[in-house]
Order: C-alpha cells, then sequence, then structure tokens
C-alpha cells in the first residue's frame, strides 16, 4: 500500500487480484452453478454487513468502555500523574491539577520537579531512580509549593509502566493529600509534648505537698513541740493531704469524663447557698493570698436543678483559680443572679489577666497559658477543662474574658434555672440524723498493713472496739470472733476479694444484720454497682472521709441494726490551678 492509499483502496485492489482470471472458470459454468455461486456470493455478502455490524457494536462499546474508564481517571479523588525520566509530566488528571494548584493544560509537558521544595525534589529523583532500577513501587512523602506560597504535604507513589525502557521509560504516579494527615500528626506531636509537659507538672504537684507533710510529721514527733505547734502542723497536715485527695480526684475525672462514665446525682440546688460553703471552704486559701473578697448572697433564691457535689468542684476551682492568680490587696469577687430562664455565676478577680491569644485555648486538656518566664500558670492543666465538662454535663456553659495580661478574668458559668421546690415538712430521719457516740464493734480489713492498723488506731481514739484482718479468710475468722457491727473491707484483697469476703460475712450467723461497708480505691460505677450487688451496704472512696465514716457508724444503732443500701457517693474534692 502506497502512503496516499487509504485501508478500504487497499482491501479493494487486494481482492480484485484475488478474482483475476476467475472470469474463464465463470464462461464455463452451468446455469445451476451460477445459481448457487449466486446464492453463495449473497450468504457472504449478508455474512460481512453482520459481522461488520458486530465490528460497529464492538468499536461503540469500546469507545463507551475508554470513555468510562477516561471519566473515572479524569473524576478519580486520586491524583493520577504519568512522568517521563526527567519528572516531565506527560498525563494528569482532574485532581492532580488541583493540586497542583493550576490548569491541566498548563500541566502537561512541564516538569514536576520545580513545583516541589529543594528536599522534596531530591526525594523525588530518588524515589523514580530507585523505581527505575528495582522495577518495584516505592512511596514517600512530598511538599509542593502552591501558588499562594503556602505547602501542600502529599503521598507519593510511583511505579514502572509496563512495556517503557530506556529514555523513553514512564512512571505510573499517584498523589494523596495528606494535610489532614500532618494536621492530625501535629496535634498528636502537640498532645504528647503537653502530656510530658503535664507529667512534669504532675510530679511537681505531688512533690509539693509531701514537703510538708514530712515537716509535719517531724514535728509532731519532736519532743519539744509545743500544743501550739502541734495543732499547726496538725493542720497542715489536713491541708496537704486534702490538696493530694484533689489531685487523685482529678486525674480519675479525666478518665470518667473521657469514657462518658461521670454519673450527676441531680437535686434542687440553691446557688447562695452553696457558694457560701464555696466560700467558707476557700477561707483559708483567701487569708494567705492576702487578697480582699467579695460575696454576698443574691436577695433572692437562685435555684438549678445539679448535682450539688459537682457545682461545688466547679465553683471552688474558679475561686481558687482566682485568688492564685490575684496578687496581695487585689479582689476576687463572686456573683449570682437569675438571668431570665438561666441562672448566672461569675467569679471575677483583678489579678494578672489572660492574653488574648491564651483565651481560646484555656479550657484545653493540659493546658496551662502564659510562658514560663512571664508567669505561666501554676497548676496540672485539667482543672478548667474538667470544670468545663462539668458545666457541660449540666447542659450549661462556661465563658472566660479578660480585657489582656494585667486587666483581670472574670469567669461566667450558665446554668438552666429551675423552680423553687415546695418547702418540705419538717421531720425527723434518724438514719440521717447524728447520733451520740456509742461504742460499736468495728472490724477493719486492708491487705496494707499500715493502712489497716492506722484506721484502726484512729477509730480507738474516738471509743470505738476495733479489730484488725488483713485479708479475707483473717475477715472471716476475724468476725466469727470479734462479732463486729461494722465491717470495713477493702475490696483489692489478695485470694479472696473484698466482694467474695462480703459474700461470706453475710452467710455467717447474724451476718446479714452487719454493717459492711467497702473501702476502696477504685471510683468508678462499675464497681459501685458490683459491690452494692455483693450485698455492701455503702462504698466509699480512699482516703475515706471522716466524717462520711462517723456517719455510717453512727446509723448503726447497735447490733442487729443494719443500715440498708447505704450507697455513699464519690466525693470529689474541688480542683486548683487555673488550668483546664
Amino acid at each position: 500500500m502506497t502512503s496516499n492509499e487509504t485501508p478500504a483502496a487497499s482491501l479493494r485492489q487486494r481482492a480484485e487480484d484475488r478474482v483475476e482470471g476467475v472470469g474463464d472458470d465463470i464462461d464455463r459454468m452451468s446455469r445451476e452453478q451460477l445459481r448457487r455461486l449466486a446464492h453463495e456470493l449473497k450468504v457472504h455478502e449478508i455474512e460481512l454487513q453482520l459481522q461488520n455490524e458486530e465490528l460497529r457494536n464492538a468499536q461503540l462499546l469500546l469507545a463507551q468502555s475508554h470513555d468510562r474508564y477516561a471519566d473515572l481517571y479524569d473524576f478519580a479523588p486520586v491524583a493520577y500523574l504519568s512522568l517521563g525520566t526527567d519528572s516531565t509530566i506527560l498525563e494528569c488528571n482532574l485532581m492532580a491539577a488541583r493540586l497542583l494548584d493550576d490548569q491541566r493544560g498548563r500541566i502537561v509537558g512541564h516538569r514536576l520537579a520545580p513545583v516541589l521544595n529543594r528536599e522534596s525534589q531530591e526525594d523525588l529523583h530518588r524515589l523514580l531512580l530507585a523505581v527505575a532500577e528495582s522495577g518495584e513501587q516505592r512511596a514517600c512523602g512530598l511538599n509542593l509549593r502552591r501558588c499562594d506560597g503556602t505547602h501542600l504535604p502529599v503521598w507519593f507513589e510511583a511505579t514502572l509502566a509496563h512495556g517503557t525502557t530506556g529514555t523513553a521509560r514512564q512512571f505510573r504516579c499517584t498523589m494523596f493529600d495528606r494535610s489532614e494527615q500532618a494536621r492530625a500528626e501535629e496535634a498528636l506531636r502537640d498532645a504528647d509534648r503537653r502530656k510530658d509537659e503535664f507529667l512534669a507538672v504532675l510530679a511537681h504537684e505531688l512533690r509539693n505537698p509531701l514537703v510538708p507533710i514530712t515537716n509535719a510529721v517531724a514535728i509532731l514527733d519532736h519532743e519539744c513541740a509545743s500544743g501550739p505547734d502541734k495543732r499547726a502542723a496538725l493542720q497542715m497536715l489536713d491541708r496537704q493531704t486534702r490538696q493530694l485527695g484533689r489531685l487523685v480526684e482529678d486525674l480519675l475525672d479525666i478518665s470518667r469524663i473521657s469514657r462518658g462514665e461521670v454519673q450527676l446525682h441531680h437535686s434542687q440546688v440553691e446557688l447562695g447557698t452553696l457558694l457560701t460553703e464555696v466560700a467558707e471552704a476557700a477561707a483559708p486559701q483567701i487569708a494567705e493570698a492576702g487578697v480582699r473578697f467579695s460575696f454576698a448572697p443574691p436577695s433572692f433564691p437562685v435555684w438549678v436543678r445539679a448535682d450539688p457535689v459537682r457545682l461545688t468542684q466547679v465553683f471552688a476551682n474558679l475561686v481558687s483559680n482566682a485568688v492564685k492568680f490575684t496578687g496581695p490587696d487585689g479582689l476576687v469577687a463572686i456573683g449570682v443572679r437569675q438571668h431570665g430562664a438561666q441562672a448566672l455565676v461569675e467569679v471575677s478577680d483583678s489579678g494578672r489577666g489572660i492574653a488574648a491569644q491564651d483565651l481560646p485555648h484555656l479550657f484545653g486538656k493540659f493546658t496551662r497559658v502564659g510562658e514560663v518566664g512571664q508567669g505561666r500558670a501554676p497548676g496540672h492543666g485539667i482543672g478548667l477543662w474538667l470544670s468545663q465538662d462539668l458545666v457541660h454535663l449540666h447542659g450549661g456553659r462556661i465563658e472566660a474574658a479578660s480585657g489582656g495580661v494585667g486587666e483581670g478574668t472574670r469567669m461566667s458559668v450558665w446554668l438552666p434555672a429551675s423552680q423553687q421546690p415546695e418547702a418540705a415538712t419538717a421531720t425527723t430521719d434518724l438514719a440521717e440524723s447524728p447520733a451520740a457516740a456509742v461504742k460499736r464493734r468495728i472490724l477493719v480489713v486492708d491487705d496494707d498493713r499500715a493502712v489497716a492498723d492506722s484506721s484502726a488506731m484512729l477509730l480507738r481514739l474516738h471509743g470505738q472496739a476495733v479489730d484488725a484482718a488483713y485479708d479475707g479468710a483473717g475477715a472471716i475468722a476475724a468476725a466469727q470472733r470479734f462479732h463486729p457491727d461494722v465491717v470495713l473491707i477493702d475490696i483489692g484483697l489478695p485470694l479472696m476479694d473484698g466482694i467474695d469476703a462480703c459474700r461470706a460475712l453475710r452467710q455467717l450467723p447474724g451476718g446479714d444484720q452487719m454493717t459492711i461497708v467497702a473501702v476502696t480505691g477504685w471510683s468508678d460505677e462499675e464497681n459501685r454497682r458490683k459491690s452494692i450487688a455483693a450485698g455492701f451496704d455503702a462504698y466509699l472512696v480512699k482516703p475515706v472521709v471522716w466524717d462520711e465514716l462517723q456517719r455510717i457508724v453512727s446509723n448503726c444503732r447497735g447490733p442487729g441494726a443494719r443500715v440498708s443500701n447505704l450507697l455513699v457517693p464519690s466525693l470529689p474534692s474541688p480542683t486548683a490551678g487555673r488550668s483546664s
């Protein structure tokens, strides 16, 4: 076929060449032979028409398939590129053009390397070289330079195109936008950094109370210590152990809230009364800091339906923060009022204030605002985070406002207001009234001998008859010998745990009349439910609040008077530290 012949003309010529010379044969054919030949030609003609139709249909399907795959290629959510050996873009889809921040028509024919930063250019060169040498797929991270000057991190993968070698070698490549992943990785690194910082601060916060505790013990042990010295040492021990308890409770609350395990015990709460109690509890800190304090209960009661223990935790944290960040002679004030359907509590101070750039991060977990050299926030970085979550659990919100550094801070807590409850009929509830000091028989069970012995010693000082055991089997033996009215059992005993020991005690003669109290370091709801289901009358979390233990002992009216299902809730103490 010459260069100017079409495929159809060429086929025609080949057909004519084949039939040349057949004419002599036709002249010698009979009429019947000619008829059969004409029939065969007709059949061949129809067959050719059918084949042509099938070919056209196949061509149409092929074109449709091509269009379909072209659409899939063009509109794929992944960037596809074909590159030459020098990174020239031979072909790309729309996503590739979008990532490269240019039109597809302007990208094809240009090299990919120049739109990368210098480090990524070297990475791309090494990757393509490795793919060419090994024939295997390789991948790496690259940074694209966009038209606006920003950089876009992408994940780049390349493989060798089949049938391409030498200078005609091509690479089939994909790119994924990994900016979200990069942000997540940066957030993870930041969280890890803040976690390390938090652990360092936590170690500091734990060590601080140990110094006065150690000193107080030495004072009490000194033979020359006077009565006032010993009283001051005892007060110091009380304050510092409470501070340690608050810190431990805060750490546990992080886990509870993160797992959605915090359960609120709602009741009608009058905010003026609750805030008065918060102010009274904060009085020693206020006096020590030398700040002026202002709080006047509202003229009219402001009621909310809330968990009073958790609200106390929130407001005590806010007051403690305000005092901590206000210098001597500064002012800390609490205000409360009803604003429509909302109750508003404001805790304000004239202290160091908060920089505008720090306000959005104030309620972040493990966040402490400010810089170390400029008065970085003391505390462990979880107080405000806990406070915000507890307020949210109550259907409220908490906001921080400050005019800037040195301009003081105002913390506002909004809670849904509720109706004033109907006046309760005055009745005498003997089970809740303090009882006269009556001697009880109390069995203390704990595998930590220091805990068991010190608890027994304290109870004896308060006029109780006490015995101690250090495991489950010992508790059962002591109960059979001692016949206690009240049994205080640690849940985490070895061999026979506290729950099994409780069940065994209930099977003893008179065991159903004992008041059995779980005393444990586990404060989660699951352990509470298991304990009450096993037959415990009450559940106390270490360190035990002495007033609660006294109440349980007092409510036990003597032998045979079991307190029924007296579930004592966890009593989280107020958190301290302007933190989140």
